[in-house]
């Protein structure tokens, strides 16, 4: 196998240390085809998920994953994964966003089957609870349009808050997936939209077997296409960059 030095300085979960490093997806991904090299100091890659000082530093080449709806500067970085519909060469490849947060052992093994996001109407019936929604951001002005669902659709009838924002629950929920099972619907709202923005949100729901109200992804056609008619681990090219599906 081919060696690469690698290091991960910029995270939203820290790989500061070597034993996380090696103990992240994306690593174990890298090291199937390739032995990676911890090396902090003189690496050849870096991946991030910012344009943090810290990478900027390095004499090497950058690789950025942005889970946000922003745009990448490549006068900063070589290399990107993110959820952007765009044409870069081989410089960008579109990655769903919960493609690259998937976890099998938080969502389940076959939670990227297509047929998950059936709903079981069977299920449903049997549910007592109505509607929840579980966020951490509320005070900004781009999460306006769905507090304002939230305050709605709550006058109608309640709807349970188990996060940080709007908590009416009395305790903040920390397994998402096991609570949303007891809900018919989960809003499900994005923090903004854009084609492609597409985080795990609505995924979470259809595991769930919630009926998922949701609003961000303009495109989410297309995401709902491929998966259907693509095979699995496939990389292609549709109408942008490269695009993965899951």
């Amino acid at each position: 196998m081919q060696e690469i030095r690698m290091c991960i300085p910029n995270w939203f979960r820290s790989c500061s240390n070597e034993e996380e490093f090696y103990s992240s997806h994306y690593i174990n991904l890298l090291s199937k085809k390739h032995k990676i090299i911890y090396d902090p100091i003189n690496p050849q890659f870096i991946f991030s998920d910012s344009i943090a000082k810290e990478c900027l530093n390095y004499d090497c080449v950058k690789i950025l994953f942005s889970g946000e709806n922003i745009r990448t500067d490549y006068n900063l970085v070589d290399y990107t994964l993110d959820y952007d519909y765009m044409d870069f060469g081989d410089r960008h490849l579109c990655v769903p966003l919960f493609y690259l947060l998937y976890n099998p052992l938080q969502y389940g093994t076959n939670s990227m089957d297509s047929k998950n996001r059936n709903i079981d109407t069977q299920s449903l019936r049997q549910r007592n609870k109505f509607c929840a929604i579980l966020v951490s951001n509320g005070g900004r002005k781009r999460t306006l349009f769905r507090n304002l669902a939230f305050e709605k659709l709550n006058a109608y009838k309640k709807v349970d808050s188990g996060g940080s924002w709007n908590n009416n629950i009395g305790y903040k929920v920390s397994a998402k997936i096991t609570w949303l099972r007891n809900y018919k619907f989960n809003i499900c709202f994005e923090n903004s939209s854009y084609p492609g923005y597409l985080s795990e949100k609505l995924y979470e729901a259809y595991i769930s077997g919630c009926i998922p109200i949701y609003w961000g992804d303009t495109s989410l056609r297309c995401h709902i296409d491929s998966l259907e008619s693509r095979p699995s681990n496939s990389a292609t090219n549709m109408g942008g960059g490269g695009i993965l599906h899951p």
